[in-house]
């Protein structure tokens, strides 16, 4: 008998309802599991009762902003959880994907199908190599 492999969840933070349901939608539809919080606070009382390592959060940073602290306390539950983050380009970001722990950085506005891309790719890679440096810019100029 073959063991199975727990399905890997996503975490998704946003306070923007229709980018949330967009996200849960097409990540449930390649057969992800996904916990949506509303924000910072939501995020911080639900996530310690989960009982779930997560494979990848996807962090929108008008809602919970990518400083150091947001990222250290994730990383206090899951340590190597890789984070994408989602902001719109101007903020400085950009230069500050590394110092801040990020996987990736994913520029507003993006095609959900892009995203979604991206999350598969980041989760079924080696964990040595997921940290990236350069923000990320579709499955085009990827390849």
């Amino acid at each position: 008998m073959q063991r199975q492999l727990p399905i890997p969840a996503v975490l998704v933070v946003s306070q923007d309802g229709l980018l949330r349901w967009a996200l849960y939608e097409a990540l449930t539809a390649t057969g992800l599991r996904v916990l949506s919080c509303a924000d910072e606070a939501h995020a911080r009382e639900v996530l310690p009762q989960v009982q779930t390592d997560f494979a990848l959060a996807i962090i929108d940073d008008d809602t919970w902003p990518m400083t150091q602290g947001a990222r250290e306390w994730l990383h206090l539950r899951w340590p190597h959880l890789p984070i994408v983050a989602l902001a719109h380009p101007g903020q400085g970001l950009e230069h500050r994907v590394e110092e801040l722990g990020l996987t990736e950085l994913v520029l507003k506005p993006f095609d959900v199908p892009d995203l979604v891309y991206l999350v598969e790719r980041v989760i079924t890679a080696p964990v040595r190599t997921r940290h990236s440096t350069e923000h990320w810019a579709g499955p085009t100029a990827a390849a």
